[in-house]
């Protein structure tokens, strides 16, 4: 009895210890690379995809723009157009936050840019900025999406995504807990 004791307790002490390497979190911050791209659809960055629904986005040096450095942009010429962030693997992520301006093919002084996550477990969440003209840092700590929307109407830009892919659990943790409940169910009948 002791010593089946013992072995539940070093196998719920390894199935922990798989637990934190399996589904620890993988943060990323998007910043675009240093290559000036016309068009970037489809761009690919830490296993995450960015795509836009016009053919007239790129990533554009910071030259003065006020980002720190290249950034995403997709001008909609007088309509909304909208770009997506996901991961390749389709898996949800965590959305903390992003950098927002005004691209530089812009044809007026501010721009509004709307955020849309859709959730793992249905659901969306949305937020709004307005009269965006300089380029600011935003949080948003969004939890569990598979995608985010970006929308702008004249030319909104976006640079320092910060995203945490979030594993699903290993199929060997799941195992191991299956083999705990036969080992406590076991402990029992004797």
């Amino acid at each position: 009895m002791k010593q089946t004791l013992k072995s539940v307790r070093a196998l719920a002490a390894t199935l922990i210890t798989l637990g934190s390497l399996a589904g620890g979190a993988n943060a990323a911050t998007l910043t675009f690379g240093n290559t000036k791209l016309f068009p970037a659809s489809g761009y690919t960055e830490s296993g995450f995809i960015v795509t836009a629904t016009t053919e007239f986005n790129a990533i554009s040096d910071a030259a003065d723009s006020g980002f720190s450095s290249h950034y995403f942009t997709y001008q909609g010429q007088g309509s909304t157009t909208t770009a997506s962030i996901a991961l390749i693997s389709g898996e949800s992520f965590d959305f903390q936050s992003v950098d927002i301006g005004l691209g530089e093919f812009a044809n007026a002084s501010f721009t509004d840019i709307t955020f849309l996550g859709t959730l793992a477990g249905g659901g969306t969440l949305t937020t709004t900025f307005t009269n965006v003209s300089a380029v600011q840092n935003v949080v948003l700590n969004w939890t569990g999406v598979t995608s985010v929307k970006v929308s702008g109407s004249d030319d909104p830009a976006f640079d320092n995504v910060s995203v945490t892919a979030v594993p699903e659990p290993s199929s060997a943790i799941i195992a191991g807990l299956g083999l705990l409940s036969l080992a406590a169910r076991r402990r029992r009948l004797k």
